[in-house]
């Protein structure tokens, strides 16, 4: 199955959401008490989770969904994002 446009535009955007969630959970407590913020996002951070975000897609799309989905904290919340994308729960591409 071949993604739609505005399908890669939600992934993009989980994308983005993923990469700034792993700042700020990188940003040390005594910095985040000093008032600083993480590091901001590049394009090519976004990028490249959103490749890796499409190859599980179309992973779980194909084959289904394996242990490895649950293996480790960033492959929860990864699994869990797209979990909640809203246009492939409209077709129905993904069965939880």
């Amino acid at each position: 199955m071949k993604l739609q446009q505005f399908q890669l535009s939600e992934l993009r955007e989980i994308s983005k959401h993923l990469v700034q969630s792993r700042h700020w959970n990188d940003l040390s407590w005594s910095d985040a008490w000093c008032g600083k913020y993480p590091k901001n996002t590049t394009d090519a951070e976004i990028k490249k989770e959103l490749l890796v975000v499409i190859e599980k897609v179309e992973r779980i799309i194909n084959h289904g969904m394996t242990e490895d989905d649950f293996k480790n904290t960033k492959e929860y919340l990864r699994t869990m994002a797209i979990k909640s994308c809203r246009s492939l729960k409209y077709y129905r591409a993904i069965n939880f």
